[in-house]
């Protein structure tokens, strides 16, 4: 599996013909390929499941992430528990996303997330 989040910038190295050129190597190798492009950063993906995300932190049904963008939602929900707790990112974040429901995020993005899934990890 291969991702790569260039948060908007389309840099010489990830210019549209090299990435079909990587796709078209993929595919002469037999390998699935499953192309998403997200319109929201990781944080706010995650932020689709709200309800892991207060029980993850331990905190009650009510609780709103404040902000406009998505990290600093979820920013804001860790500080409503410990003020100099910072979220975790990157590797730091693997119990966060073993907290969460992929089912729950598959339903509420726009994104096919399920085809993803299903390359990936080979179940419905």
């Amino acid at each position: 599996m291969f991702c790569c989040d260039a948060d908007g910038d389309v840099s010489p190295n990830l210019n549209t013909r090299a990435w079909k050129r990587f796709g078209s190597d993929l595919a002469n190798l037999k390998l699935p390929v499953v192309d998403l492009i997200a319109d929201a950063d990781i944080e706010d993906v995650t932020l689709v499941d709200i309800q892991g995300m207060r029980r993850l932190l331990g905190l009650p049904d009510n609780a709103a992430p404040k902000g406009r963008k998505g990290k600093t939602r979820l920013g804001s929900l860790y500080k409503a528990v410990d003020v100099t707790r910072p979220h975790e990112a990157g590797e730091r974040a693997h119990h966060l996303i073993c907290s969460l429901s992929i089912k729950a995020i598959e339903e509420g993005v726009l994104m096919n997330i399920k085809a993803l899934r299903q390359v990936v990890f080979g179940t419905d």
